[in-house]
């Protein structure tokens, strides 16, 4: 789901930009079923055990300003870009291999851009 917030970035005061962000930050962790305990292990590695529950949790109430360092980390983490739960960018939020594979979709000839979507409808019709 894609999160955009209600009022332009350059319009929005500090605490509904963090409000925003801990919007997407929530949706981005439980599109991709982890419960908050599941993110603050994976965290693990980059921040100290004591506080990453409420580090965490300040993050996706909006108490807490999310550092762009912390929004790279916890973006790898999801599979998202920093940009997108930073409010900056306000597309699907897709990771660098997605943009990197949605790039050279589009450098395809028309023809094998055809069987590629062929393929994925034949894919979607199994997984449903």
């Amino acid at each position: 789901m894609n999160i955009k917030p209600s009022k332009p970035l350059n319009k929005m005061s500090e605490k509904e930009l963090r409000k925003a962000q801990g919007q997407r930050l929530r949706n981005s962790r439980l599109q991709r079923g982890l419960l908050m305990k599941d993110l603050t292990n994976l965290m693990s590695k980059h921040w100290d055990n004591v506080e990453n529950v409420s580090r965490l949790q300040g993050y996706e109430n909006g108490t807490r300003k999310m550092p762009v360092t912390a929004a790279r980390q916890l973006a790898e983490a999801l599979n998202v870009s920093a940009a997108y739960l930073l409010c900056v960018d306000d597309t699907l939020g897709l990771s660098a291999d997605d943009m990197l594979v949605l790039a050279r979709y589009k450098e395809l000839p028309d023809p094998i851009r055809d069987v590629v979507n062929q393929l994925l409808r034949i894919t979607e019709v199994k997984s449903s």
